[in-house]
């Protein structure tokens, strides 16, 4: 009888959306998945790591917002309660959570153990704000008792302010939660819930009102969405990852669509469509949520392709000064009557022509201009910045359309300032040229009146004509590349690689321990008579931090000729007389700072991917450039040269040495606890030796010590076993 009464009492403390275990009664226990909605910006600094996914972009930076769990339980038997929980997150979206979070093991500010329901987890931040340590959040838990209710919550501090709570900031992704209630007596009730962090705030997006588009030969016109778009954002999704549609306005409702689900991304006008048009912009978060805006589109028919029956074909042909070549994929822009603005493109084709069919009505003012910026270093070296300089000395007499590519800033002029313009563009300071485009172009039948200046008269970039009905009509143009004054012609430049007496270029070689700073020389190993060099030597950013170079003892060389760019020392150097570069002369100093042990000559190395590198000798031939390291013996009569191979090894270690006189050297080898475990010592005549590190010396895997010793100097290094 008394086992039934209990099993009364229990039953009658159910309710619904409570649980009572025992005394203990769970105020409100979730039976399905709670929603939370956030609205607020993400942050970069919070959950954002590589081991973090969203499942849409497959970003590592998840969104996040404000979510405020907390449970509240009694006791209907006057017991003293204690609350904990275990917070269980999903943050490789891969729908199972794999993080806990336990209230009573927490596991430190600025820490969660990713993967810890699966094994012994990875500490892993989540707040990369960029504060100090005693500011970085970290989870806890507090209590507040109204009278017989405790109530727990779920909750931030910092090491500095550990009583001051704030409501943590938890990442999207449907997440898991475990409440346990204990009372005095041994008592126990568990609430477990499911709950989703999701975004609900839709993008931001604003449209480009008043376009207008002129119906095409084909008497139709495509339009993308991204033609009226002036920005989208979103507070989660990136922008990469935001959707766009457009339809017709009044054709749909919703995100626009096609039949398997895709976006559309364009409509069609055709003739039928001219006048006024009202179009719907949408955009589409990673969460689904939508917005969208409306524009006007105003189609029109200016090229009269909807109503006339007169035809223009037009064939615009554009060839290479230098040697007629066709130029390919340039666009050649097509102008109607004087004051409106260009109505339509076409694209040369492998014959550098284009040929494009137009119903205009006769009389009409038809212009073409040809166009082209792609690729502004092709074929610009220092002998194109040679002849400018020759030219401007009066050494050198450019052609015309040489002058037009020598005005490298497009003044209508040739001076310094296009050498230094043009300098920036080689070293890599400049992507673009500022001023000018990588390709000018002259009408063919247009005539230079003056036959020593280009610049004498404005020159015919742009032909015009006047349709006369059924006609075609021929606009042909002589490309001009910007910058590229000698025509690829040089001896041996295209060939570089091939020829069998390089210039060298020298460097100081040695092994460096980390946080060495040291200045280093590049100077010529061989007397050279030159006009001119470039080169690109790149190096190792993870191995050295290269600070500011220095000019080095050439009087015409300084520090406009040199930049680094992209972990790369470029140079671009010319004189219009020949210089002469004794050899060790330097030109300039390198100074750097070592972060791990290294050798120089495994830091530096010519850049075969970038600009070349090579010389302008005297009589205009060019030589390639390579790199040679040279050991120098020191005042201390060290080893010149310290090589250990292999590092790491499975079995005995080679010390090579390269002695500059005969001396007495001590091998030393210590553990990983800095105890000597092994030395000898050899006596060593001057030249290259080589020293053996028994595999018995290094008992067990880990990171030795080496270090070789000569009348008080030291040369040290680590060694690998595995």
């Amino acid at each position: 009888m008394k086992n039934y009464m209990i099993l009364f009492l229990l039953l009658a403390c159910v309710r619904a959306g409570k649980t009572q275990t025992g005394c203990i009664q769970i105020d409100t226990c979730p039976t399905a998945t709670i929603a939370y909605c956030i609205q607020n910006i993400n942050s970069q600094d919070l959950w954002n790591d590589t081991r973090f996914l969203t499942p849409g972009s497959l970003q590592h930076d998840l969104p996040e917002g404000s979510i405020n769990l907390n449970v509240a339980a009694h006791s209907t038997c006057g017991a003293t309660l204690s609350i904990s929980y275990t917070l269980y997150l999903d943050l490789d979206g891969d729908g199972v959570p794999e993080t806990g979070i336990g209230s009573d093991s927490l596991p430190g500010f600025n820490n969660v153990r990713f993967g810890n329901q699966f094994g012994g987890g990875l500490s892993t931040s989540f707040d990369n704000r960029p504060v100090g340590l005693g500011e970085k959040y970290g989870f806890t838990k507090t209590d507040s008792i109204n009278g017989a209710q405790v109530r727990a919550f779920v909750r931030w501090n910092t090491s500095s302010q550990p009583d001051q709570y704030q409501i943590p900031l938890l990442p999207v992704g449907i997440h898991k939660i475990r409440w346990e209630v204990r009372d005095n007596l041994g008592n126990t009730a568990i609430c477990e819930y499911q709950f989703e962090v999701k975004d609900c705030k839709a993008p931001e997006i604003v449209c480009l009102n008043g376009l207008s588009a002129n119906i095409m030969p084909t008497q139709m016109i495509t339009l993308w969405a991204s033609d009226f778009l002036q920005y989208v954002t979103d507070n989660s999704s990136p922008d990469l990852f935001i959707q766009l549609g457009i339809r017709k306005a009044g054709t749909g409702s919703g995100f626009p669509v096609d039949t398997s689900g895709a976006p559309i991304q364009h409509i069609n006008f055709t003739c039928a469509h001219l006048g006024t048009n009202f179009i719907e912009l949408w955009a589409k978060d990673e969460a689904g949520n939508t917005a969208y805006c409306t524009v006007v589109a105003l189609i029109q028919d200016n090229l009269f392709n909807c109503n006339s029956d007169s035809g223009t074909t037009v064939i615009s042909c554009l060839k290479n000064w230098c040697n007629s070549t066709p130029i390919e994929n340039a666009s050649v822009q097509f102008g109607f009557n004087q004051g409106q603005p260009p109505a339509l493109y076409s694209t040369t084709n492998a014959n550098g022509c284009a040929q494009t069919h137009f119903n205009l009505p006769i009389n009409t003012n038809l212009t073409v201009t040809p166009q082209y910026d792609d690729n502004p270093l092709n074929n610009i070296s220092t002998f194109d910045l040679l002849y400018i300089a020759q030219h401007i000395l009066g050494f050198k007499q450019l052609s015309l359309y040489q002058q037009i590519a020598a005005d490298i800033n497009k003044s209508n002029s040739i001076s310094v300032f296009d050498i230094v313009e043009m300098r920036k563009l080689i070293l890599g300071i400049y992507i673009n040229l500022p001023n000018n485009t990588t390709w000018r172009f002259v009408d063919a039948n247009y005539q230079f009146p003056n036959p020593n200046n280009a610049f004498a008269a404005t020159f015919p970039e742009t032909s015009t004509f006047i349709t006369t009905g059924q006609d075609t009509i021929f606009a042909n143009f002589i490309g001009v590349k910007i910058g590229n004054i000698d025509c690829y012609g040089k001896p041996g430049l295209d060939a570089l690689d091939a020829r069998q007496e390089p210039r060298r270029l020298m460097l100081d070689d040695a092994f460096l321990e980390p946080g060495t700073r040291l200045r280093i020389p590049v100077s010529f190993a061989d007397a050279n008579q030159l006009l001119g060099f470039q080169f690109s030597i790149q190096y190792d950013a993870q191995k050295i931090e290269m600070t500011d170079p220095v000019p080095g003892a050439f009087a015409n060389v300084d520090m406009d000729n040199f930049a680094i760019v992209d972990n790369c020392i470029n140079a671009a150097w010319i004189h219009p007389v020949e210089q002469k570069f004794e050899a060790g002369q330097n030109i300039l100093n390198l100074n750097i700072k070592t972060k791990v042990p290294c050798w120089l000559h495994d830091v530096f190395k010519i850049n075969s991917k970038g600009m070349r590198s090579f010389c302008i000798q005297a009589d205009e031939q060019a030589l390639p450039m390579e790199l040679e390291f040279v050991q120098h013996p020191t005042s201390n009569n060290l080893a010149g040269r310290v090589a250990l191979m292999p590092n790491p090894t499975t079995q005995n270690a080679l010390l090579s040495i390269d002695s500059n006189e005969n001396q007495s050297y001590l091998l030393e080898v210590f553990d990983p606890l800095g105890r000597i475990i092994w030395n000898q010592t050899e006596y060593l005549n001057k030249g290259t030796h080589t020293l053996e590190i028994p595999a018995v010396s290094m008992p067990q895997t880990g990171i030795y010590t080496w270090r070789l010793s000569q009348n008080g100097s030291v040369w040290q290094g680590k060694i690998v076993k595995q």
